[in-house]
Parts: C-alpha cells; structure tokens; sequence
C-alpha cells in the first residue's frame, strides 16, 4: 500500500508483461480494486472498496502528509535500500485447496524463512543491477516440477546417441 500511495509503479506493476505483481487469485473484486488503485483498471464494479485497504491507505497517506518533504524522502529511500521483499511464485498446478492452505501456512505464527529463500535474499542483495532478472533466474531453477536439461531422442541432434539441451 505505502507503494500505491507513493506511485512507485516500478515497485507494483511488471513492465515486463503489464500486470500487477500483487495478485489476489479467487479474490477478482480485490484485484480490480487494487489495480484501480494503482490507476491501471476501470473503477471496481458495483462500486466495490476494500475497507481495509482503504483504510490502509488513509493511514499512509496521514503518516506522509505529517511528514516534512525532507523526511518523506528520507523515509522513501531507506525503504528502498534496506527493505527486501521476498516474491515466491507459486506452482501452476496448484488448486484452489493448495493455495489456501500455503496462505494458512505462511499466514501462522513465526513461519521461518527456509535457508535457501534467506541464501536467495543475501545473494540478490549483492547485486547491483539486474536483481529482477537473476530473481526470476533463482525461480526459474528452483521450479522441481520443470526439468532445465531435457535428453534429446537418439538422432534427433547432430546425430549423437545422446545429447542434452
């Protein structure tokens, strides 16, 4: 939401593709509502707000407006150079159970990031340019369900018996 408030699209919206990086599956009137908010969708239908959403973003928009511009600068480049934020794709192949159940899970007391997700942050906190890119890279390889090296038939290639792509 401080996002939203601030018109970091960069930080909201993918310009890779053009769609929101926040999405809200099974939750259509919020998703509509948001990207309304990110001023990149028609007004919600049947006038539909999110209370707390909107509550949310009266809060920001109150802390902001108390703030002296030098501060609110401030305040805008220490979130962006201290704060990380950790995106885990989910699989495509999970259900409506299984993305509830993950959102459970996440959503319980003190779930401890996994070493590989913390690896992932240090890492990418390391690098100065590209850090989307090797982001997606990480998650690209850290999809099990996708094999990277597929065997060629035999013949199929340069006509060895065995090659990898």
């Amino acid at each position: 939401m401080i996002s939203v408030v601030q018109g970091w699209e960069n930080f909201y919206w993918s310009h890779e593709d053009n769609n929101l990086r926040l999405t809200f599956f099974a939750r259509e009137p919020d998703e509509e509502y948001v990207k309304f908010l990110c001023k990149k969708g028609a007004a919600p239908k049947d006038g539909y707000i999110n209370a707390k959403m909107c509550h949310g973003i009266k809060c920001i928009e109150k802390f902001f407006s108390d703030l002296k511009c030098e501060d609110r600068l401030a305040f805008d480049k220490y979130i962006k150079e201290n704060m990380t934020f950790f995106i885990t794709p989910l699989p495509q192949r999970y259900t409506l159970a299984d993305l509830n159940k993950y959102f459970e899970a996440m959503n319980s007391a003190g779930r401890a990031l996994e070493n590989y997700e913390i690896l992932k942050v240090k890492l990418l906190k390391s690098i100065d340019s590209d850090k989307e890119l090797y982001s997606r890279l990480w998650n690209i390889v850290a999809d099990m369900d996708v094999p990277l090296v597929r065997k060629i038939k035999e013949g199929k290639k340069n006509g060895s018996s065995c090659s990898f792509s």
